[in-house]
């Protein structure tokens, strides 16, 4: 394939503080675009400046994964929860110095991050203006708890974003946002690797389900789920589906409130907590059950959320609630079946309406599976996105 100069001259290299490859939400955001680039040719290194306890999956410090070279900036990938704080923070000042060596040494001529703190930001700030090379910030929420902060700390948040040249978002609320601080702006929807489900196939189980997945964040409506399925019981009393629920259960802040709920209504026998689960292993839980769902209040992050891609890549049709900016890419009974968040009785009636026209669920969830591949796919916007990176240069 013959490569435009703007593309084969392109060398970038992403700062990240997370898993990689395999990994969060996070870590399948940037392999989605950084996959995209790797295919036209652009020289892409993921630079992991420190361990994390998510990393474990990982065994290697280095690699190329997907065309996308990726380099722990430490001997090892991650670290026990428990190391001190004085032990985190030796890796991360460390991670930091030693990411200069690959930039230097990659000839990289543009820093993208995904990990922003005042402190990295004032390093690779020196380090993008020493080599007069751009420096951008991949954004897919508000700065954390920004509306909830005083006037200064307003101020500091924004102040801390000055050192960037521009902004990478995922959706068009945080456009809004950020181009106050910065009018040098790229819209990049939520972006999925499209090959998330490869190799997987659906299994038959002994009895269906509906599958939930959510973050110890709180953002995902745990609870809102539990009472829609409740709720969806009670207009269904036999052959019900089963409740699965995946993430991390324990520590969440809702959880309490959740048991009392289901002990109080007898779901402890039809609702199974799977807890944390192998980021490898959710594909397969998700492609054998007979509904997804999803009932957020809002997005107060700003975001998207990912895991609405990883739903519609699956080919199992969803329930969801209309919160954020969800209802501007799908349409209800055409690719998903959509209610107003907080009203848990349509909800229930969504998940009883796909109980009983099973047929046309799978044309939803195939229309679903489309959509993703073309509104959702990575490789639809890199060339913007390259365009974009060289003329911040």
């Amino acid at each position: 394939m013959h490569l435009k100069n703007s593309e084969s001259d392109l060398r970038c290299a992403l700062i990240f503080l997370g898993p990689f490859p395999i990994g969060n939400a996070s870590s399948i955001r940037i392999m989605s675009y950084c996959k995209a680039l790797a295919k036209k040719g652009v020289f892409i290194k993921v630079l992991i400046l420190a361990p994390t306890r998510e990393a474990k999956v990982n065994k290697e410090v280095s690699g190329i994964h997907e065309g996308v070279h990726y380099q722990y900036m430490t001997k090892v990938t991650w670290k026990n929860a428990n190391a001190s704080v004085f032990t985190k923070g030796c890796y991360y000042l460390f991670g930091l110095l030693k990411s200069l060596k690959y930039i230097r040494k990659d000839k990289i001529n543009c820093l993208l991050s995904y990990h922003s703190n005042l402190l990295s930001n004032m390093f690779y700030w020196m380090v993008t203006r020493t080599l007069s090379i751009p420096f951008l910030l991949d954004k897919t929420e508000y700065p954390y708890g920004y509306y909830k902060m005083s006037v200064l700390s307003k101020k500091i948040a924004r102040f801390k974003l000055l050192f960037y040249d521009g902004f990478i978002v995922i959706s068009k609320e945080l456009e809004t946002f950020y181009k106050r601080i910065k009018t040098n702006i790229f819209h990049l929807p939520m972006s999925f690797d499209m090959d998330r489900y490869k190799g997987y196939k659906r299994n038959k189980v002994a009895s269906p389900y509906i599958a939930v997945v959510f973050g110890v964040h709180n953002r995902d409506g745990l609870y809102e789920s539990v009472v829609a399925y409740k709720k969806y019981c009670d207009l269904s009393p036999e052959n019900t589906y089963r409740l699965v629920m995946i993430g991390n259960y324990n520590n969440l802040t809702d959880k309490n409130k959740i048991d009392r709920y289901m002990q109080d209504n007898h779901l402890q026998d039809k609702i199974e907590i799977k807890g944390l689960v192998s980021i490898n292993k959710v594909p397969q839980i998700l492609i054998n059950a007979d509904c997804l769902l999803t009932t957020p209040n809002e997005y107060a992050s700003g975001g998207f959320p990912t895991k609405l891609g990883e739903y519609m890549l699956s080919g199992v049709p969803i329930v969801a609630t209309s919160a954020g900016e969800v209802d501007k890419y799908v349409t209800h009974m055409k690719d998903i079946l959509i209610s107003q968040p907080g009203d848990l009785d349509n909800v229930a009636s969504n998940i009883l309406y796909l109980q009983q026209n099973k047929t046309i669920g799978l044309l939803i969830a195939e229309n679903a599976r489309n959509k993703v591949k073309k509104v959702f796919n990575a490789d639809n916007y890199v060339d913007e996105l390259i365009y974009f990176i060289n003329k911040s240069k």
